[in-house]
């Protein structure tokens, strides 16, 4: 997913945890949610666990990215 991706498929949204943060549409995509129509979370209600699903955990499903997944375009041979 890492090397399929580019910066336009980064979205910025707080819905996951209540705090702003960049997350990789195809997880976002792959966890149930629809990236284009993420309601605003809330900081007051701060969640790093749920997100809003009882199955979906941010921390473990939906992927945190930065503009430099661009950069990606392979995975390097592991060095013995």
């Amino acid at each position: 997913m890492i090397v399929d991706s580019t910066g336009e498929d980064i979205v910025y949204t707080n819905f996951f945890t209540g705090v702003h943060g960049n997350y990789l549409k195809p997880s976002v995509i792959q966890a149930g949610f629809d990236p284009e129509k993420l309601p605003q979370g809330e900081s007051s209600k701060m969640n790093f666990e749920q997100g809003g699903s009882s199955e979906t955990k941010p921390w473990r499903d939906i992927w945190g990215c930065g503009q430099g997944i661009g950069a990606v375009h392979n995975i390097p041979a592991r060095r013995s």
